[in-house]
């Protein structure tokens, strides 16, 4: 499993652990783990690299749906497709609890700031922080020979 994927999945993927709890995002479909949704086709916007999964903003619906790829994020905007590489991430901000963040701010290196839409269930920008920190680390660290 590609590293990106298995930081998408153990953050975000839905699933029953055997003690019974909950963890993940309902709205997240992993690729490589189940069904993709509905609405999905292979003819979406290139993104970087192979597809890991997507996060539905709104249920059944790709409008601001976030796709994940093994080197970067891409949103489904109405009007455009908006998208960056983890290995250009300089900095995530961290998301807030009053009032709740229905998004999440990034900066660039080329010091552009980058929004991601994250309104439903509340909270989830908290889930999407901490798969961020886990890519974007996993793009810095160094090759091994």
């Amino acid at each position: 499993m590609a590293t990106i994927e298995m930081h998408a999945n153990r953050n975000l993927r839905p699933r029953v652990l055997s003690d019974g709890s909950r963890r993940g995002i309902d709205r997240y479909f992993s690729f490589g783990r189940g069904p993709k949704p509905h609405w999905w086709d292979d003819e979406h916007p290139p993104v970087a690299g192979p597809i890991v999964g997507v996060y539905e903003n709104c249920k059944g619906s790709d409008r601001d749906a976030l796709v994940i790829a093994e080197e970067g994020l891409t949103v489904l905007c109405e009007s455009e497709v908006k998208s960056f590489k983890f290995a250009d991430v300089a900095r995530l901000v961290l998301p807030v609890k009053e009032p709740v963040s229905l998004s999440l701010c990034v900066w660039l290196r080329s010091g552009a700031r980058f929004e991601i839409p994250l309104y439903d269930p509340v909270g989830i920008a908290f889930d999407f922080y901490r798969f961020l920190l886990s890519a974007v680390g996993e793009q810095r660290r160094p090759e091994s020979p």
